[in-house]
């Protein structure tokens, strides 16, 4: 038994099924801004696959893909493993921690 809104939506011409809630749309791939006090050395930067940093006590890879949150960074080595070539960087940097904010 079809109700009176159900009737009048195929009535007009609507044939296929739309669902009822919203959807945020998702980018297809993350942007890395690399920031220090004295430069910035990637600012909406997508051409990057991961973001790995290692130290004695942990190690963290965050890929183009991770969900969003809060990441802490030890401190130690940070290497932007890159897709594409970028002019005056090979992506490895030295840093003394931080932390990493993922958005949707």
């Amino acid at each position: 038994m079809l109700t009176k809104a159900f009737a009048g939506f195929l009535k007009n011409g609507n044939t296929s099924f739309v669902r009822g809630f919203a959807t945020i749309a998702k980018k297809p791939k993350m942007e890395l801004t690399l920031r220090t006090p004295y430069g910035t050395f990637f600012d909406k930067f997508d051409g990057f696959q991961r973001l790995i940093t290692k130290s004695n006590e942990a190690a963290l890879i965050v890929s183009n893909r991770s969900p969003p949150g809060l990441y802490v960074l030890p401190p130690g080595f940070l290497r932007v493993k890159l897709t594409t070539e970028v002019k005056g960087t090979s992506g490895d940097y030295l840093h003394l921690g931080g932390w990493l904010t993922i958005h949707l």
